[in-house]
């Protein structure tokens, strides 16, 4: 019999690398041990209000304590969480697409660190739902099954994936059979799924600085604190610092205030959403790419026209998308191509709603083309068919409302480029399509695919940024790999050669990246320890490092350590060990707490 058990974990401050060396003598090469996954069951209670149409969980506290408040997307110390969207009751059924969202520092539901386990992720209605307002029995409709769980079987839904770390599920529909006689209900969940290292279950704060936007010539970074930091061309406003002059190390955007979570950078603009869910963008306003009614350019964020919160943003060459709480797709500035998926081809001053009736959980804004995921797993795209960059088979001419991506493949994430677009599968698999004349498909040879292709070398990749011709993508391992153009060194692999690879290749010097961003001849990316790195030209100062120098490897930006990442010292450390590295990481951890707890409950009304 399996006892039901609940698992506390406490954040650690710092992660340390130990180094160890073998006194013993020299012995012959050993066989690398088998990696042995092993079961693991993390506890969540439940509570849904049929009549405010609400389904939110929370983690189970310590033992004796009663559970907390919270909703469980603002607990920073959750190894798991679920996210609700698209919540209805109708004829006696309660429903909603649920997701499952992984905080764990390692991939959960995976046989070996790499394939996905015969049982995914389960997570199982641990008990019979309780009805706490109202009267009447609350049954579970349709569960993928039954299964043993403390000696006793219980209903499942089960998710055909291995989740990467920060990572979300595709949603699944759960459906419950509710009286109208029940006001509300609680039930508890045990989220039951395999991991390579049982005795190290790590939390990662939900609030994980990951974000670096770069495109054709200025980069930006988002701080803990929720502060936007850029370089390279100052032209049209677009750094946000009230001026328009090029920089080479990073300076601050002038926020007026406003924190923000998400962050995109587009050829003349950039682009935000705050902890509040508004949007605000700056710098070029051309085709009205600014989305607050007016073509003028903006040196400091200027907020989007409307009152609706955002989930999600995406910056173009000319035009911007957003995602609303509600999974709708909104666009605005340059219609060139049908790229807003408005039915038209003219700009637009001001957020119009993309056609189709369709809820996304992903938005991806290319050069002249768009795409998105559904809460299906069905990836759209709309504007530009050149190249075949739709994936509909198609390669010319444009359509101005989204187009099924053939194939029949289901994604999780998807990204539009210059010419060619790429997408990411639940298991983190890559599929590409478009232009290959640079390899930037990543296929192995140069044949260009109106289809989705899959990407050469087996890779299981967390993300992926599109360059002008190359393409960058971060392993679970933290592995960056680049291929396609290398003109300027973008691809990192240590040399200018101007060449072109057309498979995955990794990056040389750093390892531990979360994030990364492509530009048009250079790369930036970010690591787990908060660095900041670029490669590739430094033309206009886009790499941050103070130099004007190209390089074909990773070069730190350096004028980032203890501002962009970690912060200003707390008031509690004292003059002598006010720049200590210690009291730096406190500040930092405490930074990440605060935020996620103000991020994550914007998320709570967001998905639920």
């Amino acid at each position: 019999m399996r006892e039901l058990r609940k698992i506390w974990v406490v954040p650690a401050a710092t992660f340390i690398l130990f180094g160890c060396s073998d006194d013993s003598g020299p012995s012959g090469p050993k066989e690398p041990e088998p990696v042995v996954a092993e079961e693991i069951q993390l506890d969540l209670l439940c509570e849904v209000q049929v009549a405010n149409g609400t389904f939110g969980c929370a983690r189970l506290v310590a033992p004796g304590g009663d559970r907390t408040s919270q909703s469980i997307f603002a607990d920073p110390n959750a190894l798991v969480h679920l996210e609700a969207t698209n919540v209805k009751y109708e004829a006696g059924v309660f429903s909603a697409y649920v997701a499952v969202r992984s905080n764990l520092m390692q991939p959960l539901g995976t046989a070996d660190g790499t394939e996905i386990d015969a049982n995914g992720v389960r997570v199982f209605l641990a008990g019979d739902p309780e009805v706490t307002g109202g009267s009447g029995t609350v049954g579970v409709r349709n569960a993928d099954g039954v299964g043993e769980l403390d000696g006793s079987d219980h209903p499942y839904y089960q998710y055909d994936q291995a989740i990467a770390p920060a990572a979300t599920s595709l949603p699944k529909l759960w459906e419950l059979d509710v009286p109208a006689t029940v006001e509300s209900f609680t039930f508890p969940v045990a989220v039951y799924a395999k991991v390579i290292d049982k005795e190290n279950l790590t939390a990662g704060l939900n609030f994980n600085v990951t974000r670096v936007a770069a495109d054709s010539l200025h980069t930006c970074v988002l701080s803990l604190d929720g502060q936007p930091w850029c370089w390279g061309s100052g032209g049209s406003g677009r750094l946000g610092n009230r001026g328009v002059l090029q920089e080479s190390l990073p300076v601050a955007t002038v926020t007026g205030g406003e924190q923000f979570v998400t962050l995109e950078a587009g050829l003349a603009h950039t682009c935000g959403i705050t902890v509040k869910g508004e949007a605000w963008c700056w710098g070029s306003g051309g085709d009205g790419r600014l989305g607050n009614g007016g073509t003028a350019q903006a040196t400091t964020p200027s907020r989007v026209f409307g009152t609706r919160t955002y989930a999600q943003m995406t910056v173009g060459r000319t035009h911007t998308c957003a995602l609303d709480t509600e999974g709708r797709a909104w666009c605005w500035g340059g219609g060139a191509n049908g790229k807003l998926g408005n039915g038209s081809t003219n700009p637009a001053q001001i957020p119009g709603e993309v056609l189709g009736g369709l809820q996304f959980i992903w938005l991806s804004a290319g050069s002249y083309h768009t795409c998105g995921v559904s809460t299906t797993g069905q990836a759209y795209c709309w504007g530009s068919a050149t190249n075949g960059k739709r994936g509909d088979g198609v390669t010319s001419g444009t359509t101005s409302e989204p187009g099924l991506v053939s194939g029949g493949h289901t994604f999780a994430k998807i990204y539009a480029g210059e010419q060619h677009s790429c997408a990411l599968t639940p298991d983190g698999e890559a599929w590409c399509w478009g232009s290959n004349a640079q390899g930037q498909l990543g296929t192995g040879d140069y044949t260009s695919s109106a289809v989705p292709v899959q990407v050469t070398g087996g890779h299981r990749f967390v993300t992926m940024a599109l360059g002008f011709d190359y393409t960058c993508a971060v392993e679970y391992s933290g592995k960056a790999y680049c291929w396609g153009a290398n003109d300027f060194g973008k691809l990192g692999h240590d040399n200018v050669a101007d060449v072109s690879v057309p498979t995955p290749t990794e990056v040389v010097g750093v390892e531990g990246f979360t994030g990364i961003g492509a530009g048009i001849h250079h790369t930036c990316g970010v690591t787990v320890a908060g660095e900041v790195y670029c490669w590739g030209t430094a033309e206009t100062g886009r790499l941050g490092t103070g130099s004007l120098n190209d390089t074909p490897v990773p070069t730190r930006v350096t004028s980032l350590s203890g501002i962009a990442f970690l912060g200003a010292p707390p008031a509690s450390c004292s003059a002598a060990e006010g720049a200590a590295s210690a009291c730096f990481r406190r500040r930092s951890l405490q930074e990440r707490v605060e935020l996620a707890v103000v991020i994550n409950d914007l998320r709570a009304s967001i998905l639920s």
